[in-house]
């Protein structure tokens, strides 16, 4: 039986750049799913985005810091983190 530890994350970014950003999280082998954008009714020029991924949130920040993805970002953020799911 395997194990891995899946994490629930979310990024704080400009809607402009939320179709580019979703193509590139979606095409990292740690992604399981990217929900998203969700703006945010006080300022519709910002939303987030929702990664479930085997990333922790530190590793999910070096990443967007250093990945040449033509993306703004403002932060990230934790939904859930650390949920081990076993697989037979």
């Amino acid at each position: 039986m395997t194990s891995h530890v899946r994490n629930t994350l979310g990024i704080d970014m400009p809607v402009k750049h939320a179709k580019r950003m979703k193509k590139a999280l979606k095409a990292l082998a740690t992604t399981e799913a990217v929900d998203g954008p969700f703006q945010y009714w006080q300022d519709m020029s910002l939303c987030q985005m929702h990664i479930t991924t085997s990333m922790t949130e530190s590793e999910l920040d070096d990443w967007l810091y250093r990945v040449k993805h033509g993306c703004e970002y403002i932060g990230t953020f934790a939904l859930i983190q650390g949920i081990r799911h076993e697989h037979p």
